[in-house]
């Protein structure tokens, strides 16, 4: 009997095994599925991984200078064409110079005028003081006389107080002229001033004509790109004739976001490329990098930047002042290395990297150190191998030690 209950117990025990063993199966199957987590891996392989900022701008030229003519005066012959090389000194255009020979003997001629006016304004204040003190003269001997007879009762109160009135009135107008108060003291000193500037703008005149010339040159070597006279019209001494450009060093000027500012720095390798020919990249190097941000009107936001400047490296046809470019600065890059796609890093709270590794169907969580990282790929420097294969975009229940089903490789 107690045999029997011994064998009893040891199929009691066999089955409570079993039965452990079947639910830990079955949790396996209701978490896994009989073949594995679906996943789609990507196969580690080594290549190149590059991180741009990029940009746009438009091509400028690096020096250029504006051509004067220092005057206004007729032009008479245009030498040049728009987007021919010139030379230092070259001619570009003769103007008639005579014409300011003409302004300048009107304005002499004017100033004559102006002269005689002076003389004769001059000239009555003289006849004016004069008759003035005639006047206060009389005044007085008049008053003298009727002095008397007014002592004797012949005149009376009134009219002698009335003489005294006239003689007092004639003192003060005197006085006035005395005392240079009179209005024509004022006239004349308002007409040495006018003169005055009429002789400082006709020696500015002719000291124009002096260093002036008929001809208008280049003051350096390069390329007309603008010709703002025809023949015929006149040259105006706030607009420039002509535009010399030098089209072997241009430059481009882009604004980058407070945000990829960091990742930029002088010397950096710079890709441009053209509307007029898109398929080819021109090579370009940060030169400048601005001191201070700006704020910009995006149009839908004030977006905070930084201005820098690009120096182009080669010269072609298709490089010309105004174009608008595209420009990509490479900012980081790393060559025959380890590159995995950005959804197959995963980060732990703590800020710990990891990859999900798949051997044999069995899941391993590694962990890995990063470097270079672009916008869809990042370089992985330790812990993968070439051909290894890694989860991308894992289910967020994902385990160590799960079997997974590859449905999908990269």
């Amino acid at each position: 009997m107690a045999r029997f209950k011994s064998k009893k117990l040891i199929i009691i025990v066999i089955i409570i095994i079993l039965v452990g063993i079947g639910t830990a199966a079955a949790t396996r199957a209701a978490r896994t599925g009989n073949l594995g987590i679906p996943v789609e891996v990507v196969t580690i392989a080594k290549g190149d991984i590059v991180v741009k900022v990029p940009a746009n701008g438009v091509l400028e030229e690096v020096e250029k200078q504006m051509v004067y003519y220092e005057g206004s005066a007729k032009v008479k012959s245009i030498e040049v064409e728009l987007g021919q090389r010139v030379t230092k000194g070259q001619l570009l255009a003769t103007v008639d110079a005579t014409d300011l020979k003409n302004k300048i003997d009107v304005a002499r001629e004017q100033l004559e005028i102006e002269r005689i006016s002076l003389e004769k304004v001059e000239k009555s204040r003289l006849e004016a003081i004069d008759s003035s003190k005639s006047i206060l003269t009389e005044a007085r001997l008049n008053l003298e006389r009727n002095k008397a007879l007014f002592e004797k009762g012949a005149i009376s109160q009134v009219e002698f107080e009335k003489l005294q009135k006239s003689c007092e009135d004639a003192e003060k107008v005197y006085q006035q002229y005395l005392d240079n108060e009179d209005a024509l003291y004022y006239d004349i000193q308002k007409l040495h001033k006018q003169l005055n500037v009429s002789r400082m703008n006709i020696d500015d005149q002719v000291a124009q004509q002096q260093k002036q010339s008929a001809h208008i040159v280049s003051s350096m070597e390069g390329v007309v790109t603008q010709q703002n006279i025809q023949l015929g019209s006149f040259t105006s001494p706030t607009s420039p004739c002509f535009v010399i450009s030098n089209l072997e060093h241009l430059e481009i000027k882009i604004d980058v976001s407070e945000y990829d500012i960091g990742k930029v720095h002088i010397g950096q390798e710079v890709e441009i490329v053209t509307d007029a020919m898109a398929d080819k990249i021109f090579k370009g190097t940060v030169e400048k990098i601005a001191p201070v941000a700006s704020r910009v009107n995006t149009g839908q936001s004030i977006e905070t930047v930084v201005n820098v400047t690009i120096k182009v490296l080669e010269t072609n046809e298709f490089l010309k002042p105004g174009f608008t470019v595209k420009t990509r600065i490479i900012s980081d890059s790393s060559e025959n290395t380890i590159v995995v796609p950005f959804d197959a890093i995963q980060t732990e709270n703590e800020g710990t990297r990891y990859v999900y590794v798949v051997k044999d169907g069995i899941v391993e969580k590694r962990e890995v150190q990063i470097g270079v990282e672009s916008d869809f790929s990042i370089e992985v420097v330790s812990n993968l191998t070439e051909g290894e294969e890694v989860i991308v975009n894992p289910p967020a229940n994902l385990a160590d030690g799960d079997r997974v089903l590859v449905i999908a490789k990269k």
